[in-house]
């Protein structure tokens, strides 16, 4: 599935996956109309950062995190995204976080309606989600297989 780099009419530039352009009229759709945009297949590099409310460093062997309560008392515990609501990035958003951060974001869709989550729950979490992501250089099996499912090969470590 390609990439697309859409061009807004005001300073607002989206990078939007589709199936073809077709797809793509119907996804930007979701937010404006087609015709206010420009588009062009996008093949250069890509980086999202979805950065939570919490900060986490890594100190005298152990992990030291700020702004768990803010954190705890915000929708999708700080969480943030530079994109249209729609439900396209809705959807990106929920796959990065439920990827990158599965305990964090069980937490978010455990979350009744505006309800407060507890502090203590949000640092558990957090930790389990920073422990268990430990880095070895080494892609995991599942990212190898899909990358080669989808025929690019692994990237180079």
């Amino acid at each position: 599935m390609p990439l697309y780099l859409v061009r807004w009419p005001t300073l607002v530039a989206s990078i939007v996956r589709a199936n073809d352009e077709d797809h793509l009229t119907d996804i930007l759709d979701e937010v404006s109309s087609p015709g206010d945009a420009v588009w062009t297949e996008y093949r250069g590099p890509l980086w999202v950062d979805v950065p939570l409310g919490i900060e986490a460093r890594y100190e005298d062997d152990d992990w030291a995190l700020e702004g768990v309560e803010q954190a705890a008392s915000k929708a999708l515990l700080g969480a943030k995204l530079d994109s249209e609501s729609s439900e396209t990035s809705a959807e990106m958003f929920d796959a990065i976080l439920g990827t990158a951060f599965p305990h964090l974001f069980k937490l978010i869709e455990e979350q009744v309606d505006d309800e407060e989550v507890k502090p203590e729950d949000v640092r558990h979490a957090a930790m389990l989600d920073l422990w268990l992501h430990r880095g070895s250089g080494e892609l995991p099996a599942w990212l190898k297989k899909m990358f080669k499912k989808l025929g690019n090969g692994a990237p180079e470590a």
